[in-house]
């Protein structure tokens, strides 16, 4: 018991943290996309909550998961189930704001150095996911090798949303061949964090 206590400390510290700017950045998105009628916004809005439930979920259900018997399995599995059907979910609501981004519909003026800060802060999470999400870390479980999942494909979309902020700070538009390259880029990330999802979905059967 008292390991599993010390992994949901390790891993969900940060997650706990994050969670608040994610509320205030649903909140933010949620009001530009109903209120200006910005699609990409609102697509954001609906991806990052559908995030922050898988979230919110995994955590709460990894501070109630202290037993080690059949029982305490097969309720792990349909938690499990439900946050994967979540899961396939953000892949779905994805494809909006991914297809928004390619056609040059993201509204961004703000300038490169709110773009450098992105991508600093961007460099900064991958960072820490790789210092703080090892594999061996999870001991095994089912609900932390998921958070660690979800976190990667947080930080892919982070990643795709950076790269189309810069083209937007630096060319003023994605056309030309930096459409080619967000088009080629974006469907390479969207099947990886699908990838990702099915590869999830599969470590439940080991449970």
């Amino acid at each position: 018991m008292r390991d599993k206590i010390n992994i949901f400390f390790r891993i969900c510290s940060l997650p706990f943290v994050s969670m608040a700017f994610s509320a205030a950045y649903i909140i933010y998105n949620g009001f530009l996309g109903i209120c200006y009628k910005m699609i990409w916004n609102g697509a954001i809005c609906a991806y990052s909550l559908l995030l922050f439930m898988v979230r919110s979920i995994i955590i709460y259900s990894m501070r109630k998961t202290y037993a080690d018997n059949e029982q305490e399995r097969k309720r792990c599995k349909r938690i499990a189930l439900l946050t994967h059907i979540i899961m396939a979910m953000i892949n779905v609501a994805l494809i909006l704001p991914i297809a928004t981004m390619i056609k040059g519909g993201r509204p961004y003026n703000l300038g490169l150095i709110p773009a450098i800060a992105m991508a600093a802060y961007t460099t900064y999470r991958i960072v820490n996911y790789i210092i703080h999400s090892r594999p061996a870390s999870d001991n095994g479980n089912l609900f932390a090798k998921e958070l660690r999942t979800i976190n990667l494909i947080d930080i892919c979309v982070a990643i795709l949303t950076l790269q189309n902020t810069m083209i937007i700070a630096n060319d003023g538009e994605v056309a030309g061949a930096m459409k080619e390259v967000s088009i080629g880029s974006s469907t390479v990330v969207w099947f990886f964090v699908l990838a990702l999802t099915v590869h999830s979905f599969m470590g439940i059967k080991k449970v």
